[in-house]
């Protein structure tokens, strides 16, 4: 006491519990509650044997039984056997789901290349015709016209002329029959890949669903054999205006020129409905001539220019 009156305390009485008194609390000293302090909030906090250290937290009030986790990321005492035993159940649906996706993208894959394929083949028949029936009438089409470049020193010879004609129609002639005989090996070639393509379609889907895309394939295929065959008549139109015009060789040469008259006789119109044709070309003497057009006269450029420098 004399200590503390020295140092400027007043009179006061210090409890101090006996050890006696404490350790009557519990029975194993080592139970007892540990206090710390907490510099940064100023307060101190309890530490409870049971779960986690809660803040003001009693020995009255402790809770010995294990709190449920709320969230899934707190679970740590379930085992994943729940979840390998879903993931077993989801697995054949999952293996059904793929092969499903499997099948449609190669059903769709099949469609698309049978309805080129069935195109193709088209192309090919309607160009074989229709060179069949030029090679019949002794026409020749622009694509297969060789031209005489290089020869117009021998173009001014009669006599040269009409021999280089007819060297030029035997080699546009023979390469006719050349394309001729390859777009009908091609179309027989396209025909038994589609007979093979139309069968595997028939075991991927029911009869029903292949009866139904085989006419929505043949819609869009009738639909481009239409395009194509009126594309086929006005080439041939124009074909046997430049021997009409007498213009087989010189066509390209000339500007503004257009073919624009109809055919005198029926030949070509029964030709795309039968597939058949009568005997010879249009006839000269039904058919009127076309119009000669004169070809416009070319300027040249800075005309003005020289004219001020002639000046």
């Amino acid at each position: 006491m004399a200590e503390c009156r020295e140092s400027g305390f007043t009179q006061a009485k210090l409890f101090i519990p006996s050890p006696e008194a404490f350790l009557a609390k519990t029975t194993k000293p080592e139970e007892a509650f540990s206090f710390t302090s907490n510099k940064s909030k100023g307060h101190k906090s309890v530490h409870c044997k049971h779960g986690k250290p809660d803040k003001f937290q009693t020995d009255q009030n402790c809770n010995t039984e294990p709190q449920v986790p709320k969230k899934r990321a707190d679970i740590g005492y379930v085992t994943h056997a729940a979840f390998e035993e879903l993931d077993k159940k989801k697995e054949p649906l999952m293996q059904e789901g793929a092969r499903q996706m499997r099948r449609d993208k190669a059903v769709q894959e099949k469609i698309e290349k049978l309805e080129t394929l069935k195109k193709r083949e088209k192309l090919f028949l309607w160009h074989s015709f229709f060179l069949s029936e030029y090679y019949k009438t002794k026409t020749i089409p622009r694509g297969f016209r060789v031209l005489q470049s290089g020869v117009e020193h021998l173009q001014a010879l009669p006599e040269i002329n009409k021999q280089l004609c007819a060297v030029t129609n035997k080699c546009s002639f023979d390469l006719m029959l050349l394309t001729l005989e390859r777009a009908i090996k091609e179309a027989e070639k396209l025909a038994s890949l589609i007979a093979l393509l139309e069968e595997a379609l028939e075991k991927l889907v029911s009869p029903d669903h292949c009866a139904q895309i085989k006419r929505n394939i043949e819609a869009k295929v009738s639909t481009f054999e239409d395009n194509l065959t009126d594309t086929l008549k006005k080439k041939y139109q124009r074909d046997v205006g430049d021997y009409l015009a007498n213009k087989v060789y010189s066509w390209k040469h000339e500007e503004e020129f257009r073919c624009v008259f109809p055919l005198s006789t029926s030949d070509f119109d029964c030709a795309t409905k039968d597939r058949t044709i009568s005997s010879g070309p249009v006839p000269t003497s039904t058919s009127p001539r076309m119009p000669e057009v004169k070809p416009h006269k070319k300027t040249r450029r800075g005309r003005r220019g020289q004219k001020k420098h002639a000046n």
